[in-house]
């Protein structure tokens, strides 16, 4: 995807300069707002939310919109995490200072550290206090030893967050002080994203029945979920269909009220999407019959975010499986169902533009009879069909909470669900 994506949006932004003689100390700003994308790896990551790249909360003190802003809560005590790529990176640098504003809603622990080809260098912490911007100055080299460094990621993390304590940290202009441009075969690029028309999204040519994915962003993989059912359960409902799922009737209402809501919130439809295909994928009884739907969900929304959220990939499933409902009180005779399920979802709940455009990329679709279905998305304005390989470009009134409304037909079913996308 890191590939695809450049080609694509940024060849109009490349910029080649032969390095053949000594290097001098050069600033680079890794994100400031302003025309500094990136992403955060979700291998690793452990914020309970997606990053917003470019958020407008307002000024602070110290610290002008646009932002990185991550957020949420837990049940519990946890330490949050993740490692940040900024499209200059990988970077050469030698000595010189890491820089960057931090700013959190609570007190709280804050760390930094890097990585690179030296491996993962040592943590600085830093105690902020709710709502006042600290800007941290940390030497290169009290985070890795070593005079000349290959920078690859930035990880930021807030430690011991308290449970069901919302918590928000905002990040803003991180800087190298001291870097060497020119990658060691004796050039380096600089991407750029662009707006223009001739800068389409790069699709992918991949079979929506394949149950392994190339790897998009260059993470790890992510596990498959656990299966519910142990051995002997498997086999038993083996014997008795040749669905690859079988489900508890609880779960398929779960499943049924996500597709027939007509009230979700921004969050709500996120979400909705991948709790479906967990509760699908968790109950599986054969293996090795879909992608890992999770892996799907991330993807999406780390694709979304190299875009700024300005581009969205629709995610798609199509799929049969089993729902088990009870014959008698205590349940001890149960009866299986048949039910396809082909359900859309996105893996936002906001964007930063009143006029967003819908990919329908395969790499993010699951079809275990090999097609896309049919798709169309509207807005209360109007509905655009959106083609297999094809995007679409759709303008909200204004900003807020928006509807979109999108119809599935994959020759099985038609399905057609309601979904909330705030416009910041």
């Amino acid at each position: 995807m890191k590939s695809r994506l450049f080609k694509s949006i940024a060849l109009a932004g490349v910029v080649l300069a032969t390095v053949n003689h000594a290097q001098v100390c050069e600033e680079t700003i890794l994100y400031n707002g302003n025309n500094t994308p990136g992403h955060m790896e979700q291998a690793g990551a452990t914020f309970p939310e997606f990053p917003e790249w470019n958020a407008n909360w307002g000024d602070f003190e110290n610290m002008k919109f646009p932002y990185i802003r991550l957020s949420g809560q837990n049940s519990e005590t946890a330490d949050w995490k993740g490692a940040l790529v900024f499209n200059a990176m990988p970077v050469k640098v030698n000595g010189g200072t890491l820089s960057l504003k931090a700013r959190a809603t609570q007190n709280v622990k804050f760390g930094v550290w890097i990585e690179g080809d030296f491996g993962t260098g040592q943590v600085h912490f830093a105690d902020l206090a709710a709502n006042k911007t600290s800007s941290l100055k940390i030497s290169v080299t009290e985070l890795a030893a070593g005079s000349k460094l290959e920078l690859q990621k930035i990880w930021i993390g807030l430690f011991n967050v308290k449970g069901y304590q919302y918590t928000t940290l905002f990040v803003d202009d991180i800087v190298l002080s001291c870097t060497q441009r020119g990658a060691p075969s004796g050039t380096k690029a600089t991407f750029t994203i662009q707006d223009s028309k001739e800068n389409t999204y790069p699709f992918a040519n991949v079979d929506p029945s394949s149950t392994v994915r190339a790897d998009l962003w260059g993470d790890e993989p992510i596990p498959a979920t656990s299966a519910h059912y142990d051995v002997q359960k498997r086999a038993a409902w083996q014997a008795q269909t040749a669905s690859s799922f079988v489900l508890s009737e609880g779960e398929h209402r779960q499943i049924s009220r996500f597709l027939k809501s007509d009230s979700l919130s921004p969050k709500e439809s996120r979400d909705g999407w991948y709790k479906s295909l967990y509760l699908v994928d968790r109950n599986r009884i054969r293996d090795s019959v879909i992608a890992n739907p999770k892996q799907l969900y991330l993807d999406a929304g780390s694709t979304a975010a190299a875009y700024e959220m300005k581009t969205i990939p629709l995610l798609v499933a199509s799929l049969d499986y089993s729902y088990a409902t009870c014959q008698d009180t205590l349940c001890n005779s149960t009866k299986l169902n048949d039910y396809h399920l082909l359900v859309a979802g996105i893996p936002t709940s906001y964007t930063g533009t009143s006029k967003v455009t819908f990919v329908y990329d395969p790499s993010f679709v699951i079809s275990t009879s090999g097609k896309m279905p049919e798709a169309e998305i509207c807005t209360s304005a109007k509905c655009e069909v959106l083609a297999p390989m094809n995007q679409v470009n759709l303008e909200f009134p204004s900003a807020g909470v928006q509807q979109i409304r999108i119809k599935l037909n994959d020759g099985v079913t038609v399905s057609q669900q309601k979904f909330s996308l705030e416009v910041k």
